[in-house]
């Protein structure tokens, strides 16, 4: 009985709305903001005809094109266009003492309004968005700014005194002083629609892109068809010796053979460049490689005879300078998950880690504190309760973990450098140097491309850095005097050269008694704490404590994840090692290179394509970082495989016949 009953209830209060007009709520809604616009727009508009048009500062067109914007506004009949461009305008909110100092309005919307009406210039009336900031108050000296929707026909350089006269109910006479502190006051910026035909370095940039992917396209092409060719023509009894094949090599004859799966990884070039991570060079001599799957190791075929030394003609240059470009092949070496024989596994685990711990600690603060203008709603909070956590110390102290690729890099760079002037009797030749600095400026330029390349970011990216003025013009020093300095970072490399000396003249076999091991894992784990944590139970540090700390942090973690390198390569690493030594690293260690250089570029890009700001929580934080840590290894596949690896093959190549 009942539910009859609430049906028609329900019924009869849907028609009541339905019966509502429309337009009577959008009437109601425009006087409204006609009632709240008016005290102030009208004082302005009496003014304007008080000072004279020429002491104004606007331009002609904009003063005209703007009276008509104030003109609707005040009108109880406003059009739409006006109540949009209005609507779009920031508005002052609650919260300020936490941090929400910054009221965007509505870009999105402004930037779609179109009038429909023609302005004095004689084109359409429509809308642009552009902000004003200036620095408000606190410590951080926290920016405030506020956005606005004007006439299309306004310049930059009039919106602060369409602001002035908004804020303050009067208009700016030019000829009298200045009523604001104009010197604080950042310039307005204004959000225009980027145009690519006329932007040089984006046709440049574009233009090299669009080049890198013909090649990769090619190459794998041209792989896939010679692949096919290949395997269609090899004899079924052929071990395929004299073939050169890239993927999976036709079976032996005997059945011994046929019970094994036998892949063919990789086609070695003779290069004896130093490599890159220090690890045992590959097999020259053009050696064929191949590995079983049952056991996973690197050996010959399941018949054992070594392939070494092929003939040049199997694979012209030229083939091969294709075939450096080959997504098919590429993608596939780095997509391999074994390891290189002679190789420090521990490393990979260490080296993504690493990567990891910057996107995390860059995740916070380059999207909280290092932008443009303020993108957090709540950023007071994040300073004044976050900032006093325990666990916030990972996130300020993240800087130092890059300290651990100056430590591998030091160690593998002398451990390879040791090995070759061994070889030499102790007369390394000058060719292994140049070879050497030739390999670094080789490799680094690459990924440097792709990254400047990708610049549809870019702009963004150089304003967060270099445009923030009053706001972290301290910051700035600090990373050109002391972040980015190399003398600041030998610590951690004289540490890693250390190491590899010991690690070399060790032979990887040291003995010794479990106290000492113990001890040494005791002090690793006090390090680590020590460098990140210390800080967080001092609150006021003597002038000599801190410096004693800034100076010997960075080295003290590089010491602890020596040992921590040591002890795994070694056999002192227990269960440490086994997780260290996880074949699913490998991959992922591969990444970590061009992930750190690209990823600020997904964190700028998360933060500034939000339409409002982000209120800060841990959770929130957390599911930035692992999106940004997802597209981040999604992109470093992609240009690993189509543009680092290809010029890695392109430079064993060059030096194939070269003996250092």
């Amino acid at each position: 009985m009942l539910i009859p009953l609430y049906t028609l209830l329900f019924l009869s209060a849907a028609s009541l709305v339905v019966r509502c007009d429309e337009q009577d709520i959008k009437a109601f809604y425009y006087q409204q903001i006609a009632a709240k616009w008016s005290p102030k727009v009208q004082p302005f508009i009496t003014q304007i005809e008080t000072i004279g048009e020429d002491k104004l500062g606007l331009s002609l067109n904009c003063q005209i094109d703007f009276l008509r914007l104030l003109n609707e506004v005040t009108n109880p009949n406003i059009t739409d266009w006006a109540l949009l461009m209005i609507d779009s305008w920031g508005v002052v909110e609650s919260g300020t003492f936490s941090g929400n100092t910054n009221w965007e309005g509505r870009m999105t919307q402004c930037r779609q309004i179109h009038s429909g009406v023609k302005g004095n210039d004689g084109k359409e009336i429509e809308g642009k968005y552009c902000h004003l900031g200036w620095p408000l108050f606190g410590t951080w000296q926290l920016p405030a700014g506020i956005g606005t929707c004007v006439p299309q026909s306004c310049p930059e350089d009039n919106i602060f005194e369409i602001i002035q006269a908004l804020a303050f109910g009067q208009v700016i006479d030019v000829s009298q002083p200045f009523p604001w502190n104009k010197k604080n006051v950042t310039l307005p910026h204004c959000a225009e629609i980027p145009d690519i035909k006329n932007d040089k370095g984006a046709i440049a940039a574009i233009t090299i892109l669009y080049f890198f992917g013909l090649l990769v396209l090619f190459g794998s092409m041209y792989d896939i068809v010679t692949n096919r060719s290949r395997s269609e023509s090899a004899p079924a009894q052929s071990t395929g010796h004299n073939d050169v094949t890239f993927g999976k090599q036709n079976e032996p004859a005997n059945d011994d053979q046929n019970q094994r799966s036998v892949e063919l990884i990789t086609l070695s070039l003779k290069s004896d460049v130093i490599p890159d991570n220090g690890q045992p060079n590959e097999p020259s001599g053009r050696e064929i490689i191949f590995t079983n799957q049952d056991d996973g190791e690197a050996g010959t075929s399941t018949n054992k005879e070594t392939l070494t030394k092929q003939k040049n003609g199997e694979l012209s240059i030229c083939a091969r300078i294709i075939l450096s470009f080959s997504a098919y092949r590429n993608m596939q070496n780095v997509a391999t998950y074994r390891h290189t024989r002679g190789s420090y596994r521990c490393l990979n685990a260490i080296r993504f880690m690493s990567m990891c711990w910057i996107v995390l600690g860059h995740s916070w603060e380059l999207g909280l504190f290092l932008t443009e203008r303020p993108t957090t709603e709540n950023v007071g909070d994040l300073v004044n309760r976050f900032k006093k956590r325990f666990s916030s110390e990972v996130i300020n102290k993240m800087d130092v973990a890059v300290e651990s690729f100056f430590l591998i890099s030091a160690m593998l760079t002398t451990i390879s450098f040791l090995k070759k002037v061994k070889k030499h009797n102790g007369k390394p030749p000058c060719a292994m140097f140049g070879f050497y600095y030739f390999h670094r400026f080789w490799r680094v330029p690459i990924a440097g491309i792709v990254f400047t390349s990708l610049g549809l970011c870019g702009s963004i990216i150089a304003s967060a850095y270099l445009s923030h003025g009053v706001f972290i013009r301290n910051d700035t020093n600090y990373f050109t005097d002391i972040y980015i300095a190399p003398w600041t970072r030998s610590g951690s490399y004289f540490v890693g050269i250390i190491l590899g000396y010991i690690l070399y003249k060790s032979s990887s076999k040291p003995k010794m008694n479990k106290i000492g091991v113990v001890f040494g894992w005791l002090i690793s784990v006090l390090g680590i704490f020590a460098a990140v944590y210390l800080n967080h139970y001092i609150e006021v540090w003597p002038v000599s404590a801190k410096i004693i700390y800034m100076s010997t942090h960075r080295v003290i973690l590089a010491a602890a994840v020596g040992w921590i390198v040591f002890a795994c390569s070694t056999g002192y690493g227990g269960i440490i090692n086994s997780v260290l030594s996880w074949v699913g690293w490998v991959p992922l260690a591969k990444l970590t290179y061009t992930g750190y250089l690209i990823h600020p570029i997904f964190v700028y890009y998360g933060y500034y394509s939000s339409p409002v700001e982000v209120y800060f929580s841990v959770w929130i934080m957390i599911y930035y970082f692992l999106g940004t840590l997802t597209l981040t290894l999604g992109a470093s596949f992609v240009v690993t495989s189509f543009l680092e690896l290809p010029f890695t093959h392109l430079e064993k190549i060059m030096f194939r016949n070269v003996k250092i």
